[in-house]
C-alpha cells in the first residue's frame, strides 16, 4: 500500500525504546485484521486518541502471570501508537490521559480518561508518571505481589493508592 496522504503518518512504537512511522488508516487496519492470524486489532478509538499530539498514556500487560514465574514490571509509556504487543505477547491495555467517551456511538472528541475526585490531586500528564513509578516500585510489586500476579480487565482493575496531600490540605 502507498501512502499518498501525510496525515495519515502517525508516530508508532513497535518495542520501548524503537520508534518508527506507521500508515494509521481505516482501510489498511481492517485489511490487516481481516487476515487469519494476524494478530491485528484495529482500536480505531485508540488510533484516534494517540493521534493527538501530548496526549501520553501507559501500556500494561494484560496478564502478569504470563510474563514471568515472579511479579516484574509490567508497564511501558505510551507516546506514539503502540504495537499490540508492547508490553507482553497478547494485547496490551493502553490507558491513555484523553479518550473519545462514545466511540461507538460515533463521538470521536476527545475527554479526560482521570477520574474528576483523582485529578483533584495532580494534572493528567503528572498522574500518569504518577501510577508508572508505582507500578514500577519494588515495595508496590513485592507488597502487592498476590493481587498483581493475576489478569487485569474491567472487573478486576489495576488498584494505584493515592495518598493524602496534606500540604494541599493545609492549605485549604
Amino acid at each position: 500500500m502507498k501512502c499518498t496522504n501525510t496525515s495519515e503518518l502517525s508516530p508508532y512504537t513497535f518495542r520501548p525504546f524503537l520508534d518508527g512511522w506507521v500508515i494509521n488508516n481505516n482501510v489498511l487496519f481492517e485489511s490487516l485484521e481481516s487476515i487469519p492470524n494476524s494478530g491485528t486489532r484495529s482500536r480505531p478509538e485508540l488510533r484516534l486518541a494517540l493521534k493527538k499530539n501530548n496526549i501520553i498514556g501507559i501500556a500494561l500487560s494484560p496478564s502478569t502471570k504470563d510474563l514471568d514465574s515472579e511479579i516484574n514490571r509490567f508497564a511501558s509509556f505510551v507516546w506514539n501508537l503502540p504495537d499490540n504487543d508492547i508490553v507482553a505477547r497478547g494485547n496490551a491495555m493502553i490507558l491513555t490521559t484523553k479518550y473519545p467517551k462514545d466511540y461507538r456511538k460515533g463521538d470521536v472528541e476527545l475527554d479526560s480518561n482521570i477520574n474528576d475526585f483523582v485529578s483533584g490531586y495532580l494534572n493528567e500528564d503528572n498522574l500518569i508518571y504518577y501510577i508508572y513509578a508505582i507500578i514500577s516500585s519494588n515495595y508496590y510489586l513485592n507488597r502487592y505481589s498476590g493481587i498483581l500476579y493475576g489478569s487485569f480487565n474491567d472487573t478486576n482493575p489495576l488498584r494505584i493508592p493515592i495518598t493524602d496531600n496534606e500540604e494541599k490540605k493545609a492549605k485549604n
